[in-house]
């Protein structure tokens, strides 16, 4: 099993804490590891190393292997933001295509998750858009990769984030918040 694997999916360098602080996007990467207390036993990648194309997600093939993404998202967008840049933007269609290109298996098993604040929040009308990680997943879907697991959260995330920080059980709380697709 490798290990957790945290990824930026912008060319910014740098990401907003959503608290009014911008910092360089490898310190935001690794505050908000849900494994930050074991943050060597993590990967952290970042799109602007990769490239145009690598095998980076090559390896993340069981149901127990874990990518996590960050960004900051609004309810039923089909965006991921850094909050710093205009340019700071990633689409459910880019982030699904970024982990083509970057050599995610089609025969993966692999969980998506979504560190962003209600990137799983419901639709609060009838035709509204769905949220952005259930777009994410009928993108995937659409690729050739059924059977990855996208998980997306209908809270503020960095709420949860505090708590974690404080010493208690941040995924447990913020499970309760989770949707997967």
């Amino acid at each position: 099993m490798p290990r957790p694997l945290y990824f930026h999916p912008f060319n910014d360098h740098r990401h907003s804490t959503g608290i009014g602080l911008n910092v360089p996007s490898s310190l935001a990467l690794r505050a908000m590891a849900p494994t930050v207390g074991y943050s060597g036993h993590a990967h952290y990648k970042y799109l602007w190393k990769m490239g145009a194309g690598s095998l980076t997600f090559q390896a993340y093939v069981a149901p127990a292997d874990r990518i996590y993404v960050m960004g900051h998202c609004v309810a039923n967008s089909n965006v991921l933001k850094t909050q710093v840049l205009v340019t700071g933007k990633c689409t459910d269609a880019k982030l699904a295509n970024l982990f083509q290109a970057h050599g995610l298996p089609a025969h993966s098993q692999a969980h998506i998750r979504i560190l962003a604040c209600n990137s799983a929040t419901p639709p609060v009308q009838v035709g509204a858009q769905i949220c952005f990680a259930e777009r994410l997943k009928a993108r995937m879907t659409g690729l050739g990769y059924a059977a990855v697991t996208v998980r997306g959260y209908d809270t503020p995330v960095g709420i949860h984030l505090g708590w974690q920080w404080a010493g208690l059980k941040f995924w447990e709380s913020a499970d309760s918040h989770a949707h997967d697709y």
